[in-house]
């Protein structure tokens, strides 16, 4: 999700070299993904059924939607391969079924309830962003799709819409839980950085439909509330920025002095950068400022060093774990 998104970003500064090296490791990095997730469905399945019906957890597996779409989004943009992309599409919409009604279904009928603080973080607005990137795709793939491609962006207005529906009730639950709810700085994780990138998104997905309105009639009537509704939210995900900001520096200065050591989930906070660029670039063409595309690049820059400085810390890890153990002078747990 970082790398493609920051990818997609790169391609619109016209950093094409860039883009491309990323949307390269973007598809390694995929199939990697799905292999390790087949291999562990086959030889840990309890593991996996229990992770995915678990409060805390089960979010987190709406990656695998907003992958497959963001994915497709690339083929789109950068490859100009709809075939492949219509392909990513279908199947992050079969995801999207699966996993938000197993997630919402699991979490209704658990039976003791977890208290808010052990499970609630920002990966609980992962169903929004599954929508929205589902809803995304769906935009761009519509003109492949000859005389249903008003039918296409009529689902993708509609998938628009239910994503910023459901970013309103998780949003009150997250804020409760940071306000109201103890928070050390060792659990204020890079995942509140979704807050951010779950409206980014948003945005995104609005600017597409704005430039998509000519080509269908309920879109091109909806076009001054579109409009309207894209820079409501992307004005939304700019607040959020010094927020997370300011928190971040107590988190690892001020209070906490939590280490500044990689860790996976720093690429939820990668995503939610590159995304906030992209979506800036695609507000441009509605405002008509070109500062705007200025802004942009400048989280795009921000985008591309954590996303340097989280992938050199990846290839640290991996190579410390293929390493014999003992061969590095330190014992390191299995």
């Amino acid at each position: 999700m970082a790398t493609g998104i920051t990818a997609i970003a790169a391609s619109r500064a016209e950093m094409a070299a860039v883009s491309w090296a990323l949307f390269q490791i973007t598809k390694i990095a995929y199939v990697v993904l799905w292999l390790l997730t087949l291999a562990r469905l086959i030889r840990y399945r309890p593991y996996l059924i229990q992770d995915l019906t678990s409060a805390a957890r089960s979010p987190g597996f709406l990656t695998m939607v907003a992958a497959t779409c963001v994915l497709g989004s690339e083929y789109v943009l950068l490859a100009k391969d709809r075939g492949t992309a219509d392909l990513l599409w279908v199947l992050g919409a079969v995801l999207w079924v699966g996993l938000l009604y197993t997630l919402f279904t699991a979490a209704t009928v658990r039976g003791p309830k977890p208290a808010i603080e052990d499970c609630l973080d920002g990966t609980w607005l992962m169903p929004v962003v599954a929508t929205q990137s589902v809803s995304l795709l769906a935009a761009l793939v519509a003109p492949a799709w000859g005389p249903r491609q008003s039918l296409v962006l009529f689902l993708a207005m509609a998938l628009c819409l239910l994503g910023c529906s459901f970013y309103v009730p998780i949003i009150v639950m997250i804020g409760y839980r940071l306000l109201f709810r103890p928070v050390t700085p060792a659990g204020f994780t890079p995942s509140y950085w979704i807050a951010m990138g779950a409206l980014a998104i948003s945005t995104l997905a609005g600017t597409v439909l704005v430039a998509a309105a000519p080509h269908a009639a309920i879109l091109n009537d909806a076009l001054p509330g579109l409009k309207i509704l894209t820079l409501a939210l992307w004005t939304a995900a700019t607040w959020w920025i010094p927020v997370l900001v300011i928190l971040g520096v107590w988190r690892h200065v001020a209070r906490g002095r939590v280490p500044l050591a990689y860790g996976p989930a720093y690429w939820s906070m990668i995503f939610p950068l590159g995304m906030y660029a992209s979506c800036t670039f695609g507000i441009t063409p509605i405002t008509g400022e070109t500062p705007f595309r200025a802004l942009a690049c400048v989280f795009l820059y921000a985008a591309l060093t954590a996303w340097v400085w989280a992938f050199a810390g990846l290839l640290r890890g991996l190579v410390e774990l293929a390493l014999p153990p003992g061969c590095d002078g330190k014992r390191r747990p299995l």
